[in-house]
C-alpha cells in the first residue's frame, strides 16, 4: 500500500484529489473514475480484513467494529495525516496506529483494584463524575439545569 501511494500515479492521483478535488478535475484528473477505484479498493480491504475477522474469531458479530472509529481517527492523527486531506502518509499511520495500540493495551493492563484505590468515581470512560461533583445535584438552583444529566447517570 506504501508503494501504491508513493510510487504509482493512482496514488498520486488519489493523494490530489484529497487535496483538492476542483484542482484536480481542472488538471485533467477523471474525480468520479479514481474515487470509484478508492471506494472499490477499500471495500476489497474490508472483505478480507472481516474474513480474517470471522476466522479469528470463529463467530460474525454485526458489533464487532462498534466504537473503534475514534481509534483509528486518532491513529491517522497521530500518523500526520491532515483531516481536510491532501497530505500524510501510510507509514505514518501505521506508525499512529501502532502507538494508539501500545497505549490502550497499557491501559487495559492495568488491574482495576489499582484504579479503586485512586477513589470512587461513577461513569466510565473520559467522562467521570467524582463524589464531590455529585454533592452539586443537591444545590436548589442548580437542581433543574442538572436534572437531565442526573436521571442519565444512574439510569446505566
Amino acid at each position: 500500500a506504501i508503494f501504491m501511494m508513493n510510487k504509482t500515479v493512482f496514488g498520486t492521483k488519489i493523494y490530489a484529489i484529497g487535496g483538492n478535488a476542483a484542482a484536480s478535475r481542472a488538471s485533467g484528473i477523471d474525480v468520479k473514475k479514481n474515487l470509484l477505484l478508492t471506494y472499490i479498493s477499500a471495500g476489497i480491504c474490508v472483505g478480507i480484513a472481516s474474513i480474517i475477522s470471522v476466522g479469528r474469531t470463529v463467530s460474525s458479530q454485526p458489533q464487532a467494529g462498534t466504537g473503534m472509529e475514534f481509534d483509528a481517527i486518532t491513529a491517522v492523527v497521530i500518523g500526520g495525516t491532515a483531516l481536510e486531506g491532501g497530505m500524510g502518509g501510510l507509514f505514518g499511520t501505521l506508525l499512529g496506529a501502532v502507538l494508539v495500540g501500545v497505549i490502550s493495551f497499557g491501559l487495559n493492563s492495568i488491574p482495576k483494584d489499582r484504579l479503586s484505590k485512586c477513589g470512587r468515581s461513577y461513569g466510565g470512560g473520559l467522562f467521570k463524575i467524582e463524589p464531590k461533583e455529585l454533592e452539586l445535584l443537591k444545590i436548589p438552583e442548580l437542581k433543574d439545569v442538572l436534572k437531565p444529566i442526573q436521571t442519565s447517570l444512574f439510569d446505566v
